[in-house]
């Protein structure tokens, strides 16, 4: 198909009102990939011109939900690079542009799906983890101090817009979770495995960067409720993600819910799962077991363990693996700053 004919096409579904798209354009040559690419490119090129010529609100929203659709796959784009400085920049662009589409278009549960990954995304890719840094690294407490607010800020943002999804499909279901959790979510959400995990997610983010904030860890059976549903429907998806999720939960003390045992459980169902292809799985237990062991030569093994991933072996986690293995690196470096005793003497040679 030409980038013309594409053209054509959006005119059609357009056809009640006049725009930029009707003129036909000129034909690029070739097809299957390259002529996918050519008809994606025409279908938002359209939509936009659509949208900005401001042709009547029926048409307007038509356009916004078109290229709405489209850019739920920026996300894959996103966790397949391996450049973070590159999606560091891009990120918060792509973002706001979201949030003007979901004001065009409120309750649109894709917007808002996409809205809760991207915030949360950022959120712990770009502020927290360089609060961590700021604090081990360079010792700035203050900097990392305001970069741990401005993530809590981030997550509850990421949160809010997975709620709102929620919202949609189950009024009320948001003072529910916090309220009487365990009998919440009803079967509506039965075929809402990745907005149950996105939702667990954010709110566990928030969570964990907010442990002095009683209210904040209030709200952690909702948490456990959203992810328990989530393993509940689908125990694999995102080749572990839940269960990557459930071993922060399962670490903390036995007093709050936690089980060590339950942990190993989902540790090892993730390391199946993903061939021990995941940094972040070495990193978490890095930090949540072998750090309140205070098990040192634990920790050196999770997180070189992190550090002999290979980026290339899971594609779609390229960004996420690259940015835990400079946190494993960071942990590394900084080994004294979590336990107590002094490290062990090393062998003379």
């Amino acid at each position: 198909m030409t980038l013309s004919e594409a053209a054509d096409t959006v005119s059609r579904v357009t056809s009640s009102a006049a725009h930029p798209c009707s003129p036909p354009l000129p034909p690029i040559d070739g097809d299957g990939a390259s002529g996918f690419r050519a008809r994606r490119a025409a279908a938002v090129l359209c939509t936009l011109l659509v949208a900005a010529a401001g042709s009547g609100c029926s048409v307007r929203k038509l356009a916004v939900k078109s290229l709405a659709s489209t850019l739920g796959d920026a996300s894959t784009v996103f966790a397949r690079d391996d450049d973070p400085e590159l999606i560091a920049d891009a990120l918060p662009f792509a973002l706001k542009t979201t949030e003007a589409l979901i004001a065009e278009v409120p309750g649109h549960r894709g917007l808002l799906l996409s809205a809760c990954q991207g915030f949360t995304l950022y959120g712990y890719a770009f502020v927290e983890v360089e609060a961590e840094r700021a604090a081990l690294a360079e010792l700035d407490y203050r900097r990392s101090e305001a970069l741990r607010q401005r993530a809590l800020g981030l997550y509850r943002r990421a949160r809010d817009y997975c709620l709102e999804a929620l919202e949609s499909l189950d009024p009320g279901v948001s003072e529910r979770l916090r309220r009487t959790p365990e009998n919440a979510l009803g079967p509506v959400f039965d075929r809402q495995v990745e907005l149950l995990y996105w939702t667990g997610a954010a709110w566990g983010a928030a969570i964990a960067v907010a442990l002095d904030q009683p209210e904040m860890v209030a709200d952690l059976p909702a948490v456990r409720v959203l992810l328990e549903r989530a393993l509940e429907l689908d125990p694999d998806f995102g080749q572990g993600a839940v269960h990557d999720a459930m071993i922060i939960l399962e670490a903390v003390p036995e007093t709050m819910g936690g089980s060590l045992e339950r942990a190993r459980e989902h540790f090892d169902r993730v390391v199946a799962l993903t061939g021990g292809q995941r940094a972040g799985t070495f990193v978490t237990w890095a930090q949540k077991v072998a750090v309140q062991q205070q098990d040192r030569q634990l920790y050196r093994r999770m997180l070189e363990r992190a550090l002999a991933v290979d980026l290339e072996a899971l594609p779609d986690e390229r960004l996420a693996n690259r940015i835990n293995q400079r946190r494993a690196q960071l942990l590394l470096d900084n080994e004294s700053a979590y336990f107590l005793d002094d490290p062990p003497a090393e062998d003379p040679p």
